[in-house]
């Protein structure tokens, strides 16, 4: 158990994990001679774990754990034989290792309830694990987080708080600007260390929606976050052009900002910064479908968010000139057969025109005066 012991309270200390492959004889000359934390390598708190000794710690704590009696600790009323340091020692290395472990979780909750684990520890802790590759992408670990943050933000309602809590209670949730910002960090370092992780792209996405509804209720410092955000998440659609993701929560920013501005200059200013985005990418990477999406998305927010009214187009540059110019640019680009990549840049144009033909109609009843009255091109 020694080695359950030490490993837990290097991960109270760690502000990241990382599983390093092989033994700690690989890992030996890193961590030098006098290594205290062997067979673990811990340096200005970050803690590198060698895989193999990982499944050793691993299944020497899950062993412990199955002998324990915990159906006391589940007990409204009930107390465990476990020590309290103990049952989260076993605990913290169990989901370090396996963090979809539902029962693990479940103790960790429950030791929340009885007062015996902090809120704040807690949240410290999952910080920690989810820095880790395999762990950033568990569903239930986000969803532990979240209730976490429920009960410690609940005014006086904690004590009837389940196990188990909805999506709406969180949004609903009037959280400060400085956890947000904490959370809205966490899902940033989950995202650069798993690509494309779903889980923490919708735990985002629902602290957007809460910072949002906060925002509307003249929070200036919740509108101060979301104007931090919208620069974060185009610096990051800027180094990601196919995450779907990023330019989904860019609108819950942008929709977001467009509720709370007061005035009609900046509510065209932030537009007309989007779509000027959106093209500026689009021009330089237009095989990807992703950037002709967030193109639709902020040409439809352009023209017809009620909080900007009535946009003027610039001479030249409406967004169906803009589709044609680049279709008509790979048509043009090999002489005789065309590459795969202009091909798709073509078929992704076409689509875009088609969309745009179909959407507003010349004189339809939806389509905005600055389309198809005097201020057109």
């Amino acid at each position: 158990m020694e080695g359950v012991h030490k490993l837990a309270r290097l991960l109270e200390a760690a502000t990241s994990v990382e599983l390093l492959p092989g033994d700690a004889a690989a890992w030996a000359e890193i961590a030098g001679p006098d290594n205290e934390h062997a067979p673990f390598v811990f340096i200005d708190g970050n803690l590198g774990i060698p895989e193999k000794d990982l499944f050793k710690v691993y299944y020497v704590a899950s062993k412990a754990f199955s002998k324990l009696p915990l159906r006391s600790l589940f007990e409204a009323s009930g107390t465990s034989n476990a020590s309290e340091a103990g049952l989260l020692e076993l605990t913290s290395v169990i989901l370090l290792a396996n963090s979809a472990h539902q029962t693990a979780l479940n103790v960790q909750k429950t030791l929340v309830l009885n007062g015996r684990r902090t809120c704040q520890d807690e949240l410290k802790f999952t910080a920690t694990v989810l820095t880790l590759k395999q762990s950033s992408k568990v569903s239930m670990l986000w969803h532990h987080r979240r209730w976490l943050l429920l009960r410690q933000n609940l005014d006086g309602e904690t004590q009837a708080l389940p196990l188990s809590v909805t999506d709406i209670d969180f949004v609903t949730l009037k959280l400060p600007s400085k956890i947000l910002a904490d959370e809205l960090q966490v899902c940033s370092s989950a995202c650069e260390t798993y690509p494309r992780n779903y889980y923490a792209w919708f735990h985002r996405y629902l602290c957007l929606r809460c910072c949002a509804t906060r925002a509307a209720s003249d929070s200036a410092e919740h509108a101060s976050l979301l104007e931090q955000e919208k620069n974060e998440l185009k610096r990051w659609i800027n180094l990601h052009v196919s995450d779907h993701s990023a330019v989904h929560c860019l609108f819950v920013v942008i929709e977001a900002l467009l509720a709370v501005l007061t005035t009609f200059s900046d509510a065209e200013a932030l537009v007309m910064e989007i779509r000027d985005h959106a093209l500026q990418l689009l021009q330089s990477y237009p095989s990807h479908e992703n950037l002709w999406l967030y193109f639709r998305r902020a040409f439809e927010q352009w023209v017809t968010n009620p909080a900007t009214g009535r946009v003027s187009i610039p001479p030249a540059r409406t967004a169906e000139d803009e589709a044609k110019i680049l279709m008509n640019t790979h048509k043009r680009s090999s002489v005789g057969k065309r590459s795969d990549e202009d091909k798709l840049v073509v078929d992704h144009a076409r689509c875009y025109l088609t969309w745009k033909g179909g959407k507003w109609k010349s004189g339809g009843s939806d389509t905005p005066r600055s389309l198809t009255g005097g201020d057109r091109m």
